[in-house]
């Protein structure tokens, strides 16, 4: 159960501010199914070679996400994947990533439907963590963040911090059981930081097929 719980925390978090890993990547394993208690459900659709091809959000309230992933590579891994929220007015985005020689994310590009270039993404791999920066279309800094790892290569925290450097939040994750925690720092007009924390409780489905 502890190992069921600790995917699906992985998989939820990978793909905040962009994908990092499939959930499918694990071998025998195949998440179908994961909900926010209060908020939502994720699900996910793969192909007959087990490959991530639809991820979808539905939340209980709000339009819902809906992910589609094709032209993979030889690793499996999508070098397209398009979002759209079903009747927002806000339309298609478009994803292209890019992978080093290990098949790790390196680079995430985003276009609008009309294939214009909005925003880069870029994930460093360092002895402690992975670094994410957001660019903008004409390379403006806009957010980074750093996903702390431990030894056993699970994600433990990550902090953002704005274009200056200034820390906006810093989530930890619970790894062995099904708890997760984020707080908020937000400055106020007094130079105070106020904090807001909100707790979720995950429920994953996993596919019978697999056995596990």
């Amino acid at each position: 159960m502890n190992r069921k719980i600790l995917i699906a925390l992985l998989a939820g978090i990978v793909f905040l501010g962009g994908c990092i890993k499939d959930p499918v990547k694990l071998p025998q394993l195949l998440l179908t199914k994961w909900t926010y208690v209060g908020q939502g459900t994720y699900k996910y659709d793969y192909d007959s070679q087990l490959r991530l091809t639809i991820s979808s959000y539905v939340p209980l309230k709000g339009a819902v996400s809906i992910k589609r992933y094709s032209e993979f590579n030889a690793d499996g891994a999508a070098m397209y994947y398009d979002h759209q929220y079903v009747g927002s007015p806000a339309g298609l985005s478009q994803y292209r990533p890019e992978y080093d020689v290990l098949g790790r994310l390196t680079h995430l590009r985003t276009y609008d439907v009309d294939n214009n270039f909005v925003q880069l993404v870029t994930f460093t791999y360092l002895s402690t963590g992975i670094e994410q920066f957001n660019y903008s279309a004409t390379g403006v800094l806009a957010l980074r963040v750093f996903y702390f790892v431990n030894a056993a290569g699970n994600i433990t925290s990550t902090e953002y911090f704005n274009n200056t450097g200034v820390l906006l939040q810093r989530r930890t994750f619970s790894l062995f059981d099904d708890q997760k925690s984020s707080k908020w720092l937000l400055p106020s007009l007094e130079g105070r930081e106020l904090y807001s924390v909100n707790n979720y409780r995950a429920h994953s489905v996993y596919d019978p097929t697999t056995g596990i």
